[in-house]
């Protein structure tokens, strides 16, 4: 008997503003946070 396969789910992302993507990227390359940190703090935008 065969397995049927079932679609793959997409992994939805939220929209991120242009201007706090500078932020970010601001905040990263004054030193204020690192890029490892930014990764775990904005994981779910």
């Amino acid at each position: 008997m065969k397995d049927k396969k079932q679609p793959c789910r997409k992994t939805s992302y939220k929209k991120v503003g242009f201007d706090l993507k500078l932020a970010i990227i601001d905040q990263i390359q004054n030193g204020r946070i690192s890029v490892n940190h930014a990764s775990e703090k904005y994981q779910n935008l």
